[in-house]
């Protein structure tokens, strides 16, 4: 027993053809259909986080929800709650300078002298989010 093969057209190759191009087709749209899904998925995911953040900052605001109890929901949301604080002191320059006697207050300003002042905080769970300085009561006084 020999068993007829179907000889090979133009016409069967087109055929076959025009099914692969489908087939592609039909995967590209499913792609395409599951990208918009996954991009529509996370923006959703980014909403409900902000609203879960702004909802913590709220009670955190308004003192209303007991800190042991907002640290374990954090953890149960995999969020890291921070606050901010802010250090405040003063600090007293002094300098002394021989100066020629035609020398008086107004030859000083404020604008001669500069203040660094850095942190040496190096405890890796805290962040630095700004910073400033201010000269106030800026005064020259002869000391004779």
């Amino acid at each position: 027993m020999t068993e007829e093969t179907t000889p090979v057209t133009i016409e069967t190759l087109q055929e076959e053809n025009k099914r692969l191009k489908d087939t592609v087709d039909t995967y590209i749209d499913r792609i395409q259909t599951l990208a918009s899904t996954k991009e529509n998925l996370k923006n959703q995911y980014v909403e409900l986080y902000d609203k879960v953040e702004e909802f913590l900052k709220e009670h955190i605001i308004a003192k209303d929800i007991d800190t042991k109890d907002l640290i374990k929901l954090a953890a149960d949301l995999d969020m890291e709650l921070t606050k901010s604080v802010k250090v405040t002191f003063a600090a007293v320059c002094e300098y002394e300078f021989n100066v020629p006697l035609t020398y008086d207050e107004s030859d000083f300003s404020e604008g001669d002298f500069d203040i660094k002042i850095s942190s040496n905080i190096t405890d890796d769970n805290i962040e630095q989010t700004s910073e400033s300085f201010e000269i106030e009561d800026f005064e020259v006084n002869d000391n004779d």
